[in-house]
């Protein structure tokens, strides 16, 4: 027992032992609490439209839409969907041994966003800093259940988090090599997820104002994300004859999640065309890129009337994106406390 604690004393917070140490929890929490999932992995609900696509891809059918079949579609960024269609490839459409392989690399890309933040805090703050944050981050709740969702979230947390990092580098040393990988970075994170796109202009733009003797390096950046990141949109232009940057159903997530919810979110929007008969049939009848348009009038509309319902939704939404779901994570705690000995 003395020689356990002194162990444990002894342990070292560093980049590795924090890699391992959120890696051993995420898996051990996995295996004990995996059954708790509120989704079958061979379900329709498997990753919802993610795997929808994804089989889609896997089938040869195209880009196509997870909310009419084998119609083309740009609802979701292409990065997560293609990672998605290749474990399906390998190990099957939507099988069980798909949905543990995806979880499986959510949980290492999670234990190495851990051992990330930790090399970032200490760069731009301090080691003690950089032990806490990361010692937080290992143990945070979300952070442990996120990984069962089989959604692009924990991919984009860390190349969001790499982006940042490389953005430091290159502001002590703005080479070509370091202008090219961030470049690369910058269009890997643009193409999983929309939401990432404003932090990283501003923080883009930031560097160009502090290091504007530099504005060469910074359009090789610029230039090689451009060069990534630019067969997205034109494929879009040509499937739907309208130039569409990054997706086509961003107003259908504000109709469903503020129209149409119960609590802010689309999991209990009555609007959303994936869950809802009547919204499916009017999706099928205008087509992708119209029904988002009505649904933007809609919401528009919607809005007008009902602004301070608007930032009371905002207000929760943003509780519930770094805190997580109360009313969920209630119902997880009591089914944890009930097959945990006492």
């Amino acid at each position: 027992m003395a020689l356990l604690k002194k162990k444990i004393i002894k342990f070292k917070v560093n980049a590795w032992s924090l890699f391992w140490l959120a890696l051993g929890l995420r898996l051990l929490f996995y295996i004990l609490f995996h059954h708790l999932q509120e989704i079958a992995y061979n379900s329709r609900w498997f990753a919802a439209e993610m795997s929808a696509i994804a089989t889609s891809l896997t089938k040869g059918t195209g880009y196509a839409s997870a909310i009419a079949e084998n119609y083309p579609t740009a609802h979701i960024e292409p990065l997560y969907p293609l990672i998605m269609a290749l474990i399906f490839k390998i190990f099957g459409i939507c099988t069980n041994l798909s949905g543990i392989i995806m979880t499986l690399i959510n949980i290492f890309i999670s234990a190495a966003t851990v051992s990330l933040l930790y090399i970032f805090s200490r760069k731009l703050f301090s080691e003690k800093v950089a032990q806490y944050t990361g010692l937080i981050l290992c143990f945070w709740p979300n952070s442990l259940w996120r990984n069962f969702n089989l959604w692009s979230e924990v991919l984009a947390a860390f190349l969001f988090l790499l982006s940042l990092y490389l953005i430091l580098l290159w502001q002590e040393k703005p080479t070509l090599k370091n202008s090219i990988s961030l470049g690369i970075l910058l269009a890997l994170c643009v193409l999983t997820t929309a939401t990432l796109v404003p932090l990283l202009g501003l923080f883009m733009l930031a560097v160009l104002f502090f290091k504007n003797k530099y504005f060469k390096y910074w359009l090789v950046t610029i230039f090689i994300a451009l060069i990534i990141f630019t067969p997205w949109p034109i494929r879009n232009y040509f499937v739907f004859h309208k130039f569409i940057p990054l997706r086509s159903t961003s107003a259908i997530e504000l109709y469903s999640g503020n129209v149409r919810t119960l609590d802010g979110t689309t999991r209990n929007s009555s609007g959303h065309p994936f869950n809802f008969l009547a919204e499916n049939k009017q999706y099928q009848q205008y087509g992708e890129i119209k029904y988002n348009s009505l649904k933007s009038r809609e919401f528009i509309t919607w809005l007008k009337i009902n602004p301070q319902k608007f930032i009371k939704l905002t207000l929760w939404r943003i509780y519930w994106f770094w805190f997580g779901d109360p009313l969920k994570d209630y119902g997880l705690l009591k089914k944890l406390l009930h097959i945990l000995p006492t």
